[in-house]
């Protein structure tokens, strides 16, 4: 069984070399396609600038093309199994018969004896074996398919040896970006820094002597984008409607003109901006330990120049990316972000000596609110466009103070802040100006401040009436006035002031109106106005004398609760203090214009009802 060993030996030796040549064509395949792929992905990463996506799909464009080479040619190369008895079937010996050396091959199998005479199978091996040491196999192999591939790999590794040697800059960015990394191929023009500023205010040269804060202030939204040659982030949003100013420094080789490249997404209009030569400026961004400057003037070896671009109006989101010499950023998406819209509710709850009063006790207009002193007042902002708000501080300001309140949200959303109850607010006793600072969820604050106004009712005096029957009176009469009190919310209390004239020596009295007087129960409500009464006052115990002139004021005080109202006073009522007689001609005189008040509306009535009969 061993006399064909040499047959196996050189049989075996020729599978190795064989599955080695398709183990070399399989790898050079994939190799060739892995590097060529990876040049068209420098160059199409290198001539468009590719960004973050972009190069997501070259790189699985790449890894693709690489496995459908491998699935295709390369795994069933590898996949061949070659036996000695293939190969026995597969070369041209040319000291035998690979016929005989097939059947040789079979002839040594433990099965082979039960196929026919032992004696011939062993003369056939035996005759094969003697020409084994003198046989020569053929490789049988078309090395054109490992030639073709292998050159085509080594080629594409020669042209990336070349790049290597040549820019070895250009192929450290390109792998770094292939590990998406934000950096940029290098230029003789360098981009350092590219800030958008979304901002009505800014104006050339604005910007160069101050400071910018990243975030936003007064309706500003300043967004970096790139910052010593480093991307930050390839989307900005501005303030829907609002001009933005776009500002890029560069430094080494100055380029002949900055340009801005802006696509508009919804209509597809294409549009060029060159951007001027500027101050340059400093850019302040926040950090744990305060504020760091960067991208200054300075801080860049060699000359640094900064331009500036502006967009009028921005209403639709844009696609723009900048050209500065040979150096090229983007493209970057800008958003529009609208400010937030903002709706003053108000909830006033009038004070206790208002209830039931039939005036209106609340008056409510958009950014203004008139309440009575004393009242409740609960203030709610509502954004109107369902963005999240960040936070909501109220300042109070009276003539007296100025106080910031911490306004609270109300939902999930955010949408809705409340006030927590403030003493300004629980009891409000004078105008107050109210101011909001609202910053939502961008960090976008109203394009126009929100202030609102509390103003308080005006407190009218109480109507006051008083009239006597008689203007002359006797030294011991009681005489009395009939009087009527009218007021808004209520009226507090009330008394007659009286004066006594005698002879230019003036004597002053004031007598409260209590309810055993008048059968009025002070404070009275708003609901028993107006009230009409009866006062009387006894002469005799004032000691007053014929000729004496009295003079009687009947003075009410609002009801205002704690706070202080106005008061009001009725017209004087005039007694003169006669004797008996004086007093009885006075009534006489008194029923005599009665009785001619009374004929004369007799009179009237009279030719009233003939001009009736006559129709």
């Amino acid at each position: 069984m061993n006399s064909l060993r040499t047959w196996r030996s050189k049989l075996h030796a020729l599978a190795r070399r064989r599955a080695a040549l398709r183990w070399c064509e399989a790898l050079a395949l994939a190799a060739a396609v892995l590097l060529a792929c990876s040049l068209l992905v420098f160059a199409a990463d290198f001539l468009f600038r590719a960004n973050l996506v972009q190069r997501t799909i070259l790189l699985a464009a790449t890894l693709t093309a690489t496995g459908f080479c491998w699935w295709k040619w390369s795994a069933p190369l590898l996949a061949i199994h070659e036996t000695p008895h293939s190969l026995a079937l597969s070369v041209n010996e040319p000291h035998g018969s690979r016929t005989d050396l097939v059947a040789a091959l079979q002839f040594e199998e433990h099965f082979a004896p039960a196929w026919g005479s032992v004696v011939l199978q062993q003369a056939l091996v035996r005759r094969v074996a003697a020409l084994g040491p003198r046989a020569v196999l053929p490789l049988d192999f078309n090395m054109q398919t490992v030639l073709a591939p292998s050159a085509a790999a080594l080629a594409a590794l020669l042209v990336w040896c070349g790049l290597i040697f040549a820019a070895p800059n250009h192929c450290q960015v390109f792998l770094q970006r292939m590990m998406f990394f934000s950096v940029a191929y290098p230029t003789k023009t360098v981009l350092l820094d590219v800030v958008v500023i979304s901002d009505g205010s800014v104006s050339d040269g604005s910007v160069a002597d101050g400071s910018v804060s990243d975030g936003a202030a007064m309706g500003r939204v300043v967004s970096s984008i790139m910052s010593d040659g480093v991307v930050q982030q390839e989307s900005a949003r501005c303030l829907e409607g609002a001009p933005v100013t776009i500002w890029v420094r560069c430094a080494g080789e100055s380029p002949a003109s900055v340009t801005l490249s802006v696509l508009e997404e919804k209509t597809g209009r294409r549009r060029v901006i060159e951007a001027i030569a500027t101050p340059a400026f400093r850019l302040q961004k926040p950090s744990s330990g305060g504020a760091s400057s960067v991208a200054s003037p300075g801080e860049h070896s060699g000359r640094t120049t900064a331009y500036q671009a502006v967009l009028e109006q921005v209403l639709e989101p844009l696609r723009w990316e900048i050209v500065a010499g040979d150096a090229r950023a983007g493209p970057f998406l800008l958003g529009i972000s609208p400010p937030p819209a903002i709706e003053i509710e108000w909830r006033a709850e009038p004070p206790a000596y208002a209830a039931g009063a039939s005036a209106a006790v609340v008056r409510r207009a958009a950014r203004r609110l008139e309440v009575l002193p004393g009242s409740t007042v609960a203030v709610r902002v509502v954004c109107k466009n369902d963005k999240p708000l960040k936070k909501v501080s109220l300042v109070l300001k009276t003539e007296a103070a100025s106080v910031q309140v911490e306004m609270l949200p109300q939902n999930a959303a955010r949408t809705v802040w409340e006030t927590a109850q403030h003493p300004l607010l629980k009891s409000i006793a004078r105008e107050t100006q109210l101011t909001w600072r609202i910053v939502d969820h961008e960090g976008i604050v109203p394009q126009s401040a929100v202030t609102a106004v509390v103003a308080m009712i005006a407190d009218r005096a109480p109507s006051v009436l008083a009239a006597s029957s008689s203007a002359m009176v006797h030294p011991l009469a009681r005489p009395a006035i009939i009087f009527e009190l009218q007021d808004d919310f209520g009226v507090a209390s009330a008394e007659v002031r009286v004066s006594i004239d005698r002879a230019g020596e003036i004597r002053r009295l004031k007598f409260p109106l209590q309810e055993k007087d008048t059968g009025a129960a002070f404070p009275l409500a708003a609901a028993s106005l107006p009230y009409r009464g009866r006062w009387s006052l006894d002469l005799k115990p004032l000691d007053v004398q014929v000729g004496d002139e009295i003079q009687l004021r009947v003075v009410a005080q609002d009801n205002r609760g704690a706070a202080v109202g106005q008061s009001g006073e009725s017209p004087p009522v005039i007694w003169r203090v006669t004797d008996r007689e004086e007093v009885l001609r006075s009534i006489l005189q008194a029923d005599a214009a009665t009785e001619k008040a009374l004929l004369e509306l007799i009179d009237l009535q009279r030719s009233r009802l003939e001009k009736e009969n006559a129709q």
